[in-house]
């Protein structure tokens, strides 16, 4: 099941849905043109750890290093490092970010019908986007 997120995914931003206001719910806005500048995703897994390295146009890439049934510190691009707590779930990568033990951010990623899709929600509010396997 993991091995399915493993590639290069390219984003598609027309998919992206609820974007201004996942981010404005974050107290970050400014992070909505970051992330339309994504050009690449690539997924690499070894043993129980994915590693996502973002590629951004005119920006350094990002690299994030998660471990099911572990917790990890995530630094966030402008905020603070936050916990998250990694798990796979009926198909579904799910990531819980923790600012101390408030959740801040669920993030689900599933691979179906050859998309990687993802869902990000904060404080109620709901960002989608799908990516496209190069």
């Amino acid at each position: 099941m993991a091995e399915a997120f493993v590639g290069k995914w390219k984003p598609d931003n027309s998919s992206m849905a609820g974007a201004q206001e996942y981010f404005a719910a974050l107290g970050q806005p400014e992070l909505l043109k970051e992330y339309e500048g994504v050009t690449e995703t690539e997924v690499t897994l070894n043993g129980n750890t994915f590693t996502f390295v973002t590629r951004f146009e005119n920006k350094d890439p990002r690299t994030d290093t998660f471990r099911l049934g572990e917790s990890d510190e995530v630094s966030t691009p402008g905020g603070p490092t936050l916990v998250s707590k990694n798990r796979l779930e009926d198909g579904r990568f799910i990531s819980d970010l923790y600012l101390g033990d408030k959740l801040l951010v669920n993030c689900v990623r599933v691979v179906q019908d050859g998309l990687l899709k993802y869902e990000f929600t904060a404080n109620g509010k709901t960002m989608t986007f799908t990516s496209t396997k190069l």
